[in-house]
């Protein structure tokens, strides 16, 4: 019978032997998870070795990995752990078992554990190395300063940069302009990413522009950022008609003659406004170009119109003012024939916009959540039949198949229509379908109504306590959900 070799014994002891190449449990016919292997090392040592000497031959080479087909019989146990086991098996200090009977390895088996056992004391046993738990360090903003995952319910941009966004104190601004500052709207969902594109073209002072389809909130963005900002805000809307008066100003009769009205761009850069302009790409680009020195860093705007010399013409802005454009498209042109008023912007104007986020519609869990909030009295089977029909809406839109999408304003018309007792079928019959004329384009939206199983009685509102039917999949973490939003601190 093949001896057994050097067994290892550092803060954890190894037992177990091999026999003509056969690696076998220490404790030969215990199950797998009880067992103990012997570290094979290469050197023989004879069975009647002194118990003492074996413990001081051992070795630092980590023992080799176990032959295939007896994965998982290693274990690692500390010399108690052993000592444990060898008293269970009725070995007590030195006694010899014999290698005699049915099983002649068993004895084998045990003269190691008992050799081990008796080795303990003169040995030692290792102190466990006390683990140390690293705390999670805790980040304590100061006042006014928040991190921006706490505006997007713990989510964090592509990035994976928690910026902080800092806050204007409530007395930062003139009286007079404070009125302008948004309020804070709680329903409003934030994307990490388009919140990140506001913060950063804000903190760098770079014009941006906020673009997507119709209805996916790419202005009430910017109005929410200078919301959390409490910054004033001005919005203006671009138009093919437009004029640069609208934007610089005019002159007006006066009791000298003629006077100079300013317009809302000359006064948002003279009182710390965050100004957006919507669907600028359908301003003409003649009309943007008497503005476009705006959009340069730290630009200026000349009001040619404006009587009196160079000096009283020309509008510096002031530290805070920024400006934020949105639209459907990026400037280089509408190819789906869906915008008709949309212009082809010059290249050196598209340059001078530093950021650009694409803003998308909600995912389908985070609509149905934020249309519950606001509708707490419709069903949630409900909205979840509106929202699956908005989505397939927005399919066809995208597809080039439907002219008009399926936003989440027509979809607040379609939960407030339920009020009235009119039917799901009618509500969005109402809202969206009437606006379609093609014949192809109807069709395709009665079988919207067909797919996603719109009912056809009158609806009865009903405030759902328990929500059992609403399939609704968690959003956001709930260690996430509890954390207060900045306005509740």
């Amino acid at each position: 019978m093949t001896k057994p070799h050097e067994i290892e014994v550092r803060s954890k002891i190894s037992i177990g032997l091999v026999v003509e190449g056969q690696l076998y449990p220490a404790w030969y016919g215990v199950p797998p998870h009880q067992v103990i292997m012997l570290d094979v090392l290469g050197t023989e040592v004879p069975m009647n070795t002194n118990s003492v000497e074996i413990v001081r031959t051992l070795t630092a080479p980590a023992a080799p990995a176990a032959p295939a087909g007896n994965g998982g019989l290693t274990k690692m146990m500390s010399a108690q752990e052993v000592a444990a086991m060898a008293t269970m098996r009725g070995l007590k200090g030195g006694s010899a078992v014999s290698t005699s009977g049915s099983d002649p390895l068993a004895g084998m088996f045990e003269t190691v554990a008992t050799a081990v056992e008796e080795s303990v004391a003169e040995v030692g046993v290792p102190e466990p190395e006390e683990e140390v738990v690293q705390e999670e360090e805790v980040v304590v903003l100061a006042s006014g300063k928040y991190f921006l995952s706490s505006f997007t319910r713990g989510e964090l941009p592509a990035s994976g940069v928690d910026h902080i966004i800092e806050v204007y104190a409530e007395d930062r601004f003139p009286e007079a302009v404070r009125a302008d500052i948004p309020s804070i709207d709680k329903n409003y969902w934030w994307d990490p990413n388009v919140l990140e594109a506001c913060h950063m073209a804000h903190q760098l002072n770079v014009k941006s522009l906020l673009v997507g389809p119709p209805g996916t909130g790419k202005t009430t963005a910017a109005m929410q950022y200078a919301a959390i900002l409490r910054q004033p805000f001005l919005r203006l809307n671009g138009k093919m008609g437009i004029d640069a008066s609208s934007f610089l100003g005019f002159l007006v009769p006066s009791s000298t003659g003629a006077e100079f009205k300013e317009g809302m761009l000359p006064m948002a850069m003279k009182n710390d406004y965050m100004m957006v302009i919507d669907e600028v790409m359908k301003i003409p680009a003649e009309i943007m170009m008497n503005f476009q020195t705006v959009f340069e860093e730290g630009g200026c705007l000349m009001l040619d119109e404006k009587p009196g010399l160079l000096n009283e013409k020309l509008v510096k802005p002031s530290s805070e003012f920024r400006l934020y454009t949105t639209d459907n498209v990026k400037g280089t042109g509408d190819d789906y024939d869906k915008f008709g008023s949309t212009q082809v912007h010059d290249g050196s104007f598209i340059d001078r916009i530093g950021i650009t986020a694409e803003v998308g519609y909600l995912a389908k869990e985070v609509e149905r959540e934020l249309l519950k909030s606001m509708f707490p009295e419709v069903r949630s089977r409900t909205i979840r039949r509106f929202v699956n029909a908005a989505n397939l809406v927005r399919d066809g839109y995208k597809n080039g198949d439907l002219p008009l999408t399926l936003s989440i304003r027509g979809l607040k018309v379609m939960c407030r229509l339920l009020h009235s007792g009119l039917s799901e079928r009618a509500a969005y019959i109402m809202a969206y379908h009437t606006k379609l004329s093609d014949d192809k384009e109807v069709d395709a939206s009665l079988s919207f109504i067909r797919t996603v199983k719109l009912k056809d009685e009158p609806y009865v509102l009903e405030v759902e306590e328990v929500d059992g039917d609403s399939g609704l999949a968690p959003v956001v973490p709930e260690d996430k959900k509890a954390a207060k939003m900045p306005w509740e601190i």
